[in-house]
């Protein structure tokens, strides 16, 4: 004998409407909405490359055709990209294999995944690596000359006490 045995029959339990409501609704079979996947287009690079260049590219503060833009015509002015950025994003462009696949889709980029689409400028930059590394020693020189700027205004002012007292 279990307590469960003293207790009697249970008043007051529509054991329909449990079942019910243990079903989910009114018994009927609902039909399951599946979100609609968005089309990824067609992928050319590897996952993880893909993924990689991703990161860094997302890490730009212009878009990737703006910046071949500014490659294309040595404007560094209006690029406010450090040298650790550069040196990332010469470690993940595309290789002659892949812009070669690339470039297969140079009338319909559309067709494409948004990462070989945001790689794509890159495909038509003559002499990329090239245009990068002088990025590089130009965003380090604007640098070092705003650090001896600031060194130069702080010997002047220093003199110019030296001189008065």
């Amino acid at each position: 004998d279990t307590i469960f045995g003293d207790l009697g029959p249970v008043g007051g339990v529509d054991f329909d409407t449990l079942a019910s409501l243990l079903r989910g609704g009114d018994g009927a079979t609902k039909t399951k909405k599946t979100p609609l996947k968005k089309n990824e287009g067609i992928k050319v690079l590897d996952a993880s490359r893909a993924q990689n260049m991703a990161i860094v590219l997302s890490k730009l503060p212009i878009s990737s055709q703006e910046l071949c833009d500014a490659l294309l015509h040595l404007d560094f002015s209006a690029m406010a990209v450090s040298e650790d950025m550069v040196e990332l994003l010469t470690g993940v462009l595309p290789t002659n294999e892949e812009c070669d696949k690339l470039k297969m889709y140079q009338d319909s980029p559309e067709e494409l995944r948004d990462i070989e689409q945001k790689v794509l400028p890159f495909c038509f930059l003559p002499r990329s690596h090239a245009r990068l590394r002088l990025l590089r020693l130009a965003s380090s020189h604007s640098e070092l000359c705003a650090q001896l700027r600031t060194r130069c205004e702080n010997l002047r002012g220093a003199a110019q006490e030296a001189m008065t007292s």
